[in-house]
């Protein structure tokens, strides 16, 4: 099999994922930029005068054509090499006016699958079966597409289409998890989308949703009053009547806490239905927030723990939830859990040195956790920043930013 990815990074693979068949086999720069064009057109015969125009403009017609056999060539010979001869007229086909690719079942594109997922979750109506295609959808879109190809224009109209469809998909992803009290599923998926659309309205909407549901009611007022900021700073615009309704209400909320004296920190009592996971999944900039906003209690005694795992970062969507998943079932109610870049962090409230301690043993120790990362062919390097003082925290940020 031959697996072509071209959502996050582009590169047509053998079956192990090791060489770059493309630009192993193919011997020209042009071949291989002739190749992502009809890649990118898959589904559509392209007319071979429009290919003459695009990529031997001012030759003569006959020089062009010329050029253009050869560059074919050398494309179906690149799969030639892997497939077996003459398997390379079989997917890049051509008539005397047109050019295109077809695949077959020896074939796997990232972008095709992505699209079916789509599809099978728009067409049925159990919010099941959708949920999960809609995640399947999620865990192929690693980013957004032929990033290689970041001005041709030929490229910006698909990467913008496609980018709008997972942006949709996370949005009706999360809100449905959400309906189910999958919070911290939601959480996940919505964090995934504000990494793509970080002030998308529904976004933003969800958030404060999930974070009423954990009774995070200062988090949530927060985040509204960042956002409204954004849209008056950038557009000089004001939210929509929805979301600003959803405002009203928390300032009511906000307002009777802070009569009755509720702390900040007193509103991290997760609900019971929140699923296996102890620990709230939350953004980064949120949880940096908090953890700063921890260091400066009158009697401040919480831990970070620090994850870094090797590949972390590149990794697939779906891997990363189940090890977060995996490290946040280890903790207690009220902790929280984040990742940025190749690391994951936990937030310990209320938790002194020994126990901060234990923890990260129980975590490295975790057979679960360990195997997946062993696994997946990862290295950990695990540490312990205390949070005894805002000094705590200043050294842990600078530790990050580093």
């Amino acid at each position: 099999m031959i697996k072509i990815t071209a959502l996050g990074n582009y590169g047509v693979y053998d079956s192990e994922m090791k060489n770059d068949i493309m630009s192993t086999y193919c011997k020209s720069e042009k071949g291989c930029e002739l190749f992502r064009y009809l890649l990118v057109n898959y589904g559509k015969k392209i007319n071979k005068e429009l290919l003459l125009e695009l990529f031997w403009p001012g030759m003569s017609n006959k020089s062009a054509r010329q050029n253009l056999s050869s560059t074919l060539y050398f494309i179906r010979h690149a799969f030639d090499r892997i497939l077996g001869n003459g398997l390379g007229k079989k997917i890049c086909r051509t008539t005397n006016q047109s050019a295109w690719l077809e695949f077959d079942e020896n074939i796997w594109y990232d972008v095709e699958d992505f699209n079916n997922e789509i599809k099978l979750a728009n067409k049925t109506s159990n919010n099941d079966e959708k949920i999960e295609h809609l995640m399947k959808a999620a865990t192929l879109y690693n980013g957004d597409y032929m990033t290689e190809d970041a001005y041709n224009d030929w490229v910006i109209p698909v990467r913008d289409e496609l980018r709008d469809i997972a942006i949709s998909a996370l949005v009706e992803l999360t809100e449905l998890l959400l309906k189910k009290d999958r919070i911290n599923e939601s959480m996940f998926y919505n964090v995934r989308l504000m990494q793509i659309d970080p002030y998308n309205e529904n976004a933003i909407k969800n958030k404060i949703k999930i974070l009423e549901t954990q009774g995070r009611i200062t988090e949530a007022r927060n985040i509204y009053v960042k956002y409204a900021g954004h849209l008056k700073k950038r557009f000089n615009a004001t939210p929509g009547s929805e979301i600003s309704e959803m405002a009203n209400d928390l300032e009511h909320k906000y307002a009777h806490c802070t009569e009755k004296g509720t702390e900040f920190s007193d509103s991290f009592d997760v609900p019971t239905n929140v699923g296996k996971m102890g620990a709230i999944l939350m953004d980064f900039e949120t949880f940096m927030e908090l953890s700063r906003f921890e260091s400066m209690q009158r009697e401040p005694r919480g831990a970070i723990l620090s994850f870094k795992l090797n590949g972390f970062e590149d990794m697939e969507i779906e891997n990363k939830k189940s090890i977060i998943m995996k490290l946040g079932s280890s903790m207690r109610r009220g902790d929280v859990i984040t990742y940025s870049g190749n690391n994951i962090y936990i937030l310990l409230i209320k938790s002194g040195q020994a126990f901060s301690r234990a923890v990260q043993q129980r975590i490295i120790e975790k057979e679960g956790f360990i195997d997946l990362v062993k696994k997946l062919g990862m290295s950990l390097v695990s540490e312990i920043y205390k949070l005894k003082n805002l000094n705590d925290y200043l050294i842990f940020e600078s530790a990050f930013r580093t």
